[in-house]
């Protein structure tokens, strides 16, 4: 579903649309919805990561006893 733009035919053909800076309010609106979780994602992987380097660690050296 595309939103159109605002130009001369869609005010002459009485369409709504949504000029630029409508659209850049939009979209920036939404960013920190995008960014949060991201953050977020990239955090647990990074602690499950830790996590799983240590459980190979001990296991290696469980192992070698």
């Amino acid at each position: 579903m595309n939103t159109p733009s605002t130009s001369p035919e869609t005010i002459a053909a009485g369409v709504q649309s949504v000029t630029l800076e409508q659209r850049l309010m939009l979209l920036s609106s939404y960013v920190p919805f995008f960014l949060l979780p991201l953050g977020m994602a990239l955090d647990m992987a990074f602690r499950v990561r830790a996590l799983a380097k240590e459980g190979l660690r001990v296991q290696k050296g469980a192992k070698a006893n």
